[in-house]
């Protein structure tokens, strides 16, 4: 059987149309594939970049906290306010204030202040500590704690902690055994 020349460019067409289909098939799969893992692999390095930007944000507090606590343990410079009166805390409650403090860690970063009376702790170093209470919100179903820290060069680091909480500071670091000042 012999085949004419118009019948095996159709023939050939037909092998080229087969194989094209089953190509641009083929393409698209590993075209999505790629994309999905390009796009996985840049969700990684975002979040690897936050986190490592979150945990230097966070390491800087402490570094700079820790500063000023060792300057009042060198100067007897604290000076805590509350609404209602200007405390001395005694070593006992200032050790055990910030073993609490820095035992739980940091919780979520804010900017915003929330309302309402403050807790604020003056190191005299020309940091400032507050802390408010953080009623529960839709990440947590328990009070929490609102802290900032202000540096002696002005930089304000703000965390919401979760495993703090303001009626603890406030019955175990400050109702006893500290110095009353008056105005």
């Amino acid at each position: 059987m012999q085949i004419k020349k118009g019948e095996k460019k159709n023939m050939i067409d037909l092998y080229d149309k087969i194989k094209k289909e089953k190509k641009e098939k083929k393409d698209i799969k590993f075209n999505i594939i790629i994309l999905l893992f390009f796009t996985l692999l840049l969700l990684l390095i975002c979040s690897s970049a936050w986190f490592m930007g979150y945990h230097v944000r966070y390491s800087n507090f402490v570094n700079k906290l820790s500063k000023s606590i060792a300057y009042v343990n060198e100067n007897d410079s604290l000076m805590v306010y509350t609404n209602e009166k200007i405390l001395k805390l005694s070593e006992e409650n200032f050790r055990g204030f910030n073993t609490y403090l820095t035992i739980n860690g940091s919780g979520k970063e804010t900017k915003k202040v929330p309302e309402g009376e403050s807790i604020l702790f003056d190191y005299g170093d020309g940091s400032l500590l507050e802390l408010w209470d953080f009623p529960a919100d839709k990440y947590s179903n328990r009070n929490g704690v609102f802290i900032q820290y202000t540096d002696p060069e002005g930089k304000i680091y703000s965390y919401i902690s979760y495993k703090i909480t303001y009626e603890t500071v406030v019955t175990r670091y400050l109702l006893y055994d500290n110095l009353e000042i008056t105005q």
